[in-house]
């Protein structure tokens, strides 16, 4: 299954955690997942680039979708807690962790708005309905394929992204907090008033 699915970051990413957890080897080589959350903050990339050319959200499907959106820097500081507990304890190798931190699980796009509403990011007032999306995906799949021979286009939505905005994504860090002792050291606020701070500078 893994070698023949279309979604090959997906399957790249559980092919790596099967190999941390069965081949980890607290004699010889010490490992462990850290299974962190979509990522906001410094070098965020793609959303300053956004930014820079100015762009509408468009709301597609339910708005009752949430997911778990991590600041970079609690998720950085995971990974430094994880890296000093497996040195210290063996026994937390060989296991996945989920890391979160309190930034709140809402819908992706309401997230966005909330976040990057002062430098004139917006959210469209409609709802395009999932179905219709689809339609319409696979109807420009199959121009861009008819017009293939004079022209190579490339839509950048996939089917998988539509469905991963209209899932619910949460996560529990329990097994983080009780194993590793990892908490995150940046409160919402704090994560807000960072990212704000980043995604208005200059131009990349």
């Amino acid at each position: 299954m893994l070698l023949h699915s279309n979604h090959i970051y997906s399957c790249n990413i559980i092919y790596i955690c099967l190999l941390i957890i069965y081949l980890g080897d607290a004699d010889k080589l010490r490992t462990l997942s850290l299974r962190v959350s979509s990522l906001y903050g410094e070098d965020d990339i793609a959303n300053k680039r956004r930014l820079e050319s100015g762009f509408t959200m468009f709301r597609v499907g339910s708005r009752n979708a949430k997911l778990h959106m991590n600041y970079v820097g609690n998720s950085a500081w995971a990974h430094v807690v994880a890296n000093q507990r497996l040195a210290r304890d063996p026994s937390v190798g060989g296991h996945f962790y989920y890391v979160t931190d309190d930034t709140p699980a809402m819908n992706r796009v309401d997230f966005y708005e909330l976040l990057l509403a002062d430098f004139g990011i917006r959210a469209s007032k409609f709802t395009i309905p999932l179905r219709a999306a689809f339609l319409l995906f696979m109807f420009i799949k199959a121009v861009l394929y008819i017009i293939k021979p004079v022209y190579r286009g490339n839509f950048p939505l996939s089917e998988y992204f539509m469905c991963y905005l209209n899932h619910q994504f949460t996560w529990n860090r329990g097994q983080a907090e009780r194993r590793l002792g990892y908490q995150p050291i940046y409160p919402f606020e704090e994560c807000a008033k960072r990212a704000r701070k980043y995604y208005g500078e200059g131009k990349l």
